[in-house]
């Protein structure tokens, strides 16, 4: 039988990267917005982005999760 789209994105595969994008790519995304060279406009995408990326992925792992 096929395999779903929903099937896949619940794979071990996909949990392990949104637990790398949690523990490390938004954690670095914010850590990196606090540089000063950098302007106030990337800072701010950069901050943005990094806690959009650890709420999202941590959301979507919890809620993986609790349905397997």
């Amino acid at each position: 039988m096929p395999e779903t789209t929903n099937q896949r994105l619940q794979s071990d595969r996909y949990q392990h990267v949104r637990l790398l994008d949690v523990f490390v790519l938004a954690p670095a995304m914010v850590y990196a917005s606090t540089f000063k060279q950098i302007p106030d406009y990337v800072r701010l995408i950069l901050f943005v982005s990094g806690v959009a990326t650890l709420i999202f992925n941590g959301s979507n792992y919890i809620d993986i999760e609790k349905n397997k």
